[in-house]
């Protein structure tokens, strides 16, 4: 049982089966994601208490200055919405979950985190920013196929199938298409290879786990001409096949990661997407608004560590405890 009660934001609609390319509300927690996660919770935290955004939150805030906040709430259009909540918990000196806003502002923009993670050594897949129709020229330059997604959103949102392009003008109609919707677009040259998570849990000196994830695509490990769409990740009613793969993991790769994971500062956890290419890992996107439905990659990790669904929410709230009570021994 957790030594602090819990407040759950979370904004909620009741499925995603109905979504297309220009739906913005892919991260909206569904019934099948929401009920499960606070079945898990109450059955740790001594109080559970949920709002459906931020503001709900903050108009009752006062009653919540010793709890522990775990928030999954998405909103829409808007590239600062994953830093509200973090903001709001330091500003009342409220243990919360998770990045600090620095950390999900640059993990919000996949460019830049990209940028950020190369300067520790991690790859990435050549790309350009795509702010108007204009800009779609540069793609002439590009090795094709390329994939292109929308730079600032994340669980699927924008990113389908057919986002990935074998030719110049099927990438110019693409992209003029997800510019009504969105902006800006991140153009990358495709690499093929296994589709590859690495979850990391812990505070530092004190990892939980570290776990290597493998998704199928269409039944294949190695996956030389596809993407992880929201066709795979939303919409399909099957289950998305996976293998834990960190026995392939070296040592020295896996020490690098949790060294790089140890100076991002505040967080409980962090997910690294990317393709494996011939032992080489090319970053795709740095995750800190990382899913946590029963069938989320995270909480793959977790299963194949021997956790219970229960037992991650509760090393995840911990840890936020424990991180927060040593940042008030140290003021």
């Amino acid at each position: 049982m957790l030594t602090k009660n819990v407040v759950l934001i979370a904004d909620r609609i009741p499925t995603h089966k109905n979504a297309n390319i220009h739906s913005k509300d892919l991260e909206v927690v569904d019934d099948s994601y929401f009920i499960p996660m606070y079945n898990a919770i109450k059955k740790i935290a001594p109080v559970l208490t949920h709002y459906n955004s931020p503001e709900e939150f903050l108009n009752n805030i006062s009653m919540h200055t010793n709890d522990v906040v775990l928030s999954v709430w998405s909103g829409i259009s808007s590239r600062n919405r994953r830093i509200l909540v973090p903001a709001i918990c330091e500003s009342k000196n409220i243990a919360y979950v998770g990045a600090d806003s620095y950390l999900q502002a640059i993990c919000q923009d996949k460019d830049m985190s990209k940028l950020f993670a190369r300067k520790y050594g991690i790859a990435s897949p050549r790309g350009t920013l795509i702010y108007c129709e204009n800009d779609l020229i540069k793609l002439q330059d590009y090795q094709f196929p390329v994939v292109i997604k929308p730079n600032f959103e994340g669980g699927s949102i924008g990113i389908f199938n057919k986002n990935l392009v074998d030719y110049y003008e099927d990438a110019v109609c693409l992209g003029k298409e997800l510019l009504s919707s969105y902006c800006p677009l991140l153009a990358e040259e495709y690499v093929e290879g296994e589709e590859i998570s690495y979850c990391i849990v812990g505070i530092p000196g004190k990892i939980d786990l570290f776990e290597s994830i493998r998704q199928y695509i269409d039944g294949q490990t190695y996956i030389k001409h596809a993407i992880m769409g929201a066709e795979n990740k939303k919409l399909n009613d099957y289950e998305q096949l996976w293998d834990c793969v960190t026995k392939s993991v070296p040592d020295d790769y896996k020490n690098f990661l949790i060294n790089f994971y140890n100076h991002l500062g505040k967080t409980e956890l962090i997910r690294i997407d990317g393709r494996l290419n011939k032992n080489n890992f090319y970053l795709l996107e740095l995750s800190t608004d990382v899913g946590l439905s029963p069938v989320s990659t995270m909480t793959q990790a977790f299963e194949s560590a021997g956790y219970r669904y229960q037992e991650m929410f509760e090393i995840l709230l911990t840890n936020a405890i424990i991180n927060w009570e040593y940042q008030n021994a140290n003021k």
